[in-house]
C-alpha cells in the first residue's frame, strides 16, 4: 500500500536551532538519551549536535518533521505514522524491519544521524517531539532549542 501525501497529519510543531546563542553544552543530547534510551551518552540521542572546528560553530542534525516525509512514503512496513496529537513523525518500533529505506529517503540524513539505527532494539528511531513536550528544548540553557508551532495553509 501506497499512502498519498493527503492522507499524512501535517506536522504541528518543529523544532528550531539557533547556532548563534548555543554554548556547545551537549545537555540536550543528554537528556534525549536518558529520556528515551535510559542511558548518559550523546551518541544514543535522537538530536546530534555537530562541531564545525573551522568555523567554530554547532549545528544540529535532528528530524526536520517534514510537510510530505519522504521517509515515510519511502518505509514498506508503514512503520512511520503522524501522531494524532503533534503530528510528529514517529517510528513504530514493532513494524520497524530496519530495512534502512527511510535513511535512503531521507534529503537531510546524509550521515544516518537523523534516522538512527538502534542496533539493539533491530530498529531505526529518530525525534518524535517527546510527545509534544521535547526534553531537550526545556533543558536548553540558553534557549538555542525551541519548539515552532507550523503554519499550514
Amino acid at each position: 500500500m501506497t499512502l498519498q501525501e493527503t492522507e499524512v497529519a501535517p506536522a504541528r510543531y518543529v523544532l528550531t536551532f539557533d547556532a548563534e546563542i548555543c554554548r556547545w553544552c551537549s545537555a540536550c543530547e543528554l537528556v534525549c538519551s536518558i529520556h528515551h534510551e535510559g542511558v548518559f551518552q550523546p551518541s544514543a540521542s535522537r538530536i546530534r549536535m555537530l562541531l564545525d572546528q573551522f568555523e567554530a560553530r554547532m549545528t544540529v542534525a535532528m528530524c526536520r518533521q517534514c510537510r510530505n516525509p519522504r521517509c515515510l512514503f519511502a518505509c514498506p512496513e508503514n512503520a512511520i505514522v503522524a501522531d494524532e496529537t503533534t503530528g510528529a513523525r514517529l517510528i513504530v518500533a514493532e513494524r520497524c524491519t530496519a530495512c534502512g529505506l527511510c535513511v535512503e529517503a531521507c534529503p537531510f540524513d546524509d550521515a544516518d544521524l537523523i534516522l538512527r539505527h538502534d542496533e539493539a532494539a533491530g530498529t531505526y528511531v529518530k525525534c518524535d517531539m517527546c510527545g509534544g513536550d521535547p526534553r531537550c528544548v526545556n533543558v536548553c540553557p540558553t534557549g538555542a532549542l525551541k519548539v515552532l508551532a507550523v503554519r499550514r495553509k
